[in-house]
């Protein structure tokens, strides 16, 4: 089985579940902020359990500790699920990671419009 964060491209609220597969849980999230350096980040952040860590090829700074954030899963066990969820569903867009979490992939109900 593969987890996947799911959202819905017309759904802004994220306490609404996305779809009726959807279960909520809460995962780990690795904060990211634009901020210019490490020392920045932790004169705007002084929480001493964050560790910083600049990101390589991009602006941002982000916490090495990660926090929990509630978020909306589907477990689908292999392609054949996966395209399952797509018919029922209609287009998705599916992402190979998520809020700097490499581990995670997503799927975006994509129902609507976004720039």
């Amino acid at each position: 089985m593969t987890e996947f964060v799911v959202s819905r491209t017309s759904l802004w609220d994220d306490t609404t579940k996305p779809c009726p597969e959807a279960v909520e849980r809460d995962l780990p999230r690795y904060p990211y902020w634009t901020f210019g350096s490490v020392a920045a980040a932790k004169k705007a952040n002084p929480d001493a359990r964050h560790k910083w860590e600049k990101v390589k090829g991009q602006a941002g700074v982000r916490a090495l500790r990660p926090d929990q954030a509630p978020v909306w899963v589907v477990e689908l066990a292999d392609l054949d699920a996966l395209l399952k969820f797509v018919h029922k569903h209609g287009n998705v867009i599916v992402s190979g990671t998520w809020w700097q979490n490499h581990e995670l992939r997503s799927i975006e109900i994509y129902d609507g419009y976004r720039e």
